[in-house]
């Protein structure tokens, strides 16, 4: 398993949005601006529209992306088996870097929790 770079975790963590780009067969798709937490030293993201997302439902198929926050772009891997223990943590992170964002209560929760994914440095 790969680890983070501590430059590249902070310049993407400190991102206030991050496009993900999940992989295809015939290459990487669109990117989609979507927002990312750090959470003891790992990233995570979180669909907003779960199942509908496209790149979500690809991410969680194909397991690999792109992820690009200004000039930095990362190849990753997306890991869906997010230890459940970690979910309050993770919502907490959302909401100290989202708050107030009307945004936020769709992030966090249930429905959020089982949308999300570990984002792995390939």
């Amino acid at each position: 398993m790969s680890t983070w770079n501590p430059t590249t975790l902070t310049q993407l963590a400190a991102a206030d949005e991050v496009q993900v780009a999940a992989a295809y067969a015939e290459g990487y798709g669109s990117p989609v601006t979507i927002w990312d937490v750090c959470v003891d030293g790992e990233l995570y993201i979180r669909a907003y529209t779960g199942d509908k997302s496209r790149w979500y439902r690809a991410a969680r198929e194909l397991g690999a992306g792109r992820l690009t926050a200004g000039d930095l772009s990362v190849d990753v891997t997306f890991d869906p088996d997010v230890d459940p223990r970690l979910d309050a943590d993770i919502d907490a992170a959302y909401h100290a870097k989202y708050d107030p964002s009307p945004s936020v209560p769709a992030m966090v929760g249930d429905a959020a929790h089982a949308h999300q994914l570990r984002v792995v440095p390939v």
